[in-house]
């Protein structure tokens, strides 16, 4: 369309990627402490990572 307006794949398109990032986003940081990935010293919250290291430490 060169009327400049969006088309409603375009539309689509964009309701996918807004819906779907906070479930990538979730599911690598899940992976990451699963995998025991090293956490920068900087990171603000260490609760989770924690929680995960205690439940993981305890189903081996």
């Amino acid at each position: 369309m060169s009327d400049g307006s969006l088309s409603l794949k375009e539309l689509i398109i964009a309701l996918f990627l807004f819906i779907t990032a906070p479930v990538v986003a979730h599911m690598l940081a899940k992976a990451s402490l699963h995998a025991k990935v090293k956490q920068r010293k900087d990171s603000v919250n260490n609760e989770l990572f924690d929680k995960a290291r205690q439940q993981k430490d305890r189903e081996d």
